[in-house]
């Protein structure tokens, strides 16, 4: 496929994501390096730096979600997924069954569930 289309052959595509992200993490290594004293704290400064990144991500997040849905679903998720407690809590554990990872389940159940 890569001849027909011009391309060399690779025995090891790179992944699209760290192509996209490469950047990123090369300023925060480089600033992690230039402004701590040490190898530690550049670790400490870089980690404090991606859990920022993070939680700003996850605000933008809730903020498009917000819009989107509460135009079109907030009567379905206040009277019937987040009636009670107990539903919330069953509803929350068949899609966590469902797709088998907790982590997605709660990073996409917590913005839904604060916008009720």
């Amino acid at each position: 496929m890569a001849d027909l289309i011009g391309l060399e052959e690779v025995s090891k595509p790179s992944s699209p994501i760290k192509v996209i992200t490469a950047p990123i993490v090369d300023v925060a290594s480089w600033l992690g390096s230039t402004l701590m004293p040490s190898v530690a704290a550049a670790g400490l400064f870089v980690a404090g730096l991606g859990m920022l990144l993070m939680f700003t991500a996850l605000v933008f997040m809730v903020k498009n979600l917000r819009g989107a849905l509460l135009r079109h679903m907030d009567g379905l998720f206040r009277t019937y997924f987040f009636r009670t407690d107990a539903r919330a809590y069953g509803i929350g554990l068949v899609s966590t069954v469902l797709v088998q990872s907790s982590s997605i389940t709660s990073s996409l159940m917590v913005p839904l569930a604060g916008l009720a």
